[in-house]
């Protein structure tokens, strides 16, 4: 993935995303981002996929997915709100062969000029909720079905916020506040959650595993991270994200990884049940309501180093 697709101008427009106020983390950031891409990656590539997957972002369409591929999204990504649509069709019968999807930053070690997705900021897989009948015609609880004959599709929508990717492709070093984001899978979220620290956001959250560098954003005293969620429209199946706090970090040679005390920890889906008649995300005593937001309050004793 990802041989002879970036270009000058998007590798540019792709920096103007990703960077902090402050001017040197603005620079690393610039240095280590990549053009935001979309890939499609079918699961068994010698046989035809079971969907048909069309999909748009902010309103304009990329086409329609049954096959491998990637593109170049950064000129449909902007900072702030963004609303990304998966409108998936059956093509026959069963569902043995699906695509997943991420859209993310693409980064080049400087060494080894490997190329990865860091951070993934959404992924999406087209099978989901579907069910094949012992005939093997898919139905879907938002598209087709018995209730809805007539139905030939089922759109997934997310909306969700970009705020830069410069807290993710920071180094993690020895002292840090880390920001540990775990999906129970890493697609198809129920819930879209929009996280700040402080009053600085760090966009949306969509599946994928990511570690945020925070430290800067933390102060001695008390500390505030404001969580609002929106449900995804056009699915069922529930799928919760887990936010853990942790520092200051050391590096664990046995594990590999940084490691340090937790200092708070919230879920995406708290607050929200589903509705045993529509089937739908609701807030927890709140009916009609579309967005969830609270306040996850914590103090430390001094300011971070």
């Amino acid at each position: 993935m990802f041989r002879n697709c970036i270009s000058r101008g998007a590798l540019a427009s792709a920096f103007l995303f990703c960077g902090l106020a402050n001017a040197d983390e603005s620079a690393e950031s610039e240095r280590a981002s990549g053009p935001i891409m979309l890939t499609a990656n079918k699961w068994l590539d010698n046989a035809d996929s079971s969907f048909t997957t069309a999909v748009t972002i902010n309103g304009a369409s990329l086409g329609e997915f049954e096959s491998t591929r990637e593109m170049d999204v950064t000129k449909y990504i902007k900072p702030g709100k963004n609303t990304v649509s998966f409108v998936v069709t059956p093509k026959g019968r069963g569902k043995d062969n699906r695509i997943e999807f991420k859209i993310g930053a693409v980064q080049t070690s400087p060494r080894s000029k490997k190329r990865t997705m860091r951070p993934v900021l959404m992924c999406f897989r087209d099978d989901h909720d579907w069910s094949a009948d012992d005939e093997g015609a898919l139905t879907h609880p938002f598209g087709p079905n018995p209730k809805t004959p007539d139905k030939k599709n089922a759109t997934v929508s997310y909306s969700f916020e970009y705020a830069g990717c410069a807290a993710d492709v920071r180094n993690i070093k020895e002292g840090d506040y880390v920001l540990k984001v775990h999906p129970y899978f890493h697609w198809n979220p129920s819930v879209v959650a929009t996280v700040g620290v402080n009053g600085r956001s760090l966009g949306s959250f969509h599946g994928g595993e990511r570690e945020l560098v925070v430290t800067d954003m933390l102060k001695g005293g008390d500390n505030e991270i404001r969580v609002v969620t929106e449900p995804v429209s056009g699915q069922l199946y529930d799928i919760d994200t887990t936010f853990d706090l942790v520092g200051p970090v050391s590096y664990d040679i046995e594990k590999k990884e940084f490691r340090g005390p937790k200092i708070t920890s919230f879920k995406a889906m708290q607050g929200w049940k589903r509705n045993k008649n529509s089937h739908l995300l609701e807030v927890e005593g709140k009916v009609g309501n579309e967005k969830h937001e609270r306040t996850v309050a914590f103090k430390l004793e001094s300011a971070p180093k």
